[in-house]
């Protein structure tokens, strides 16, 4: 599956082409079960992509709680949901 639109809690604004394909590409590692690293020039929209990522997990897959875990990587789920508001309640407001 591929993801067209921006998950819902992403409010204020609106992602762009290589955004979506970054999150997409990301959802493709979650699918996969492996780790990757989001990298390019700075102000390009790394943490909205994950933002948006977490906020893919919870409303498409049902996803939620304060941590999301991988084998090697634990991200606190309230902390980047936290950052001045950027995802609108991202996960309810975890």
């Amino acid at each position: 599956m591929r993801l067209t639109v921006q998950p819902e809690c992403i409010k204020f604004g609106k992602m762009r082409d290589y955004q979506l394909a970054g999150l997409n590409w990301m959802i493709r590692l979650f699918d996969h079960g492996i780790n990757g690293i989001l990298a390019d020039e700075m102000g390009l929209g790394k943490t909205l992509q994950t933002i948006s990522l977490l906020g893919y997990l919870n409303e498409y897959r049902g996803i939620t709680g304060r941590g999301l875990h991988s084998s090697s990587f634990r991200l606190n789920v309230s902390a980047l949901c936290g950052i001045g508001g950027a995802s609108g309640g991202c996960l309810g407001g975890v």
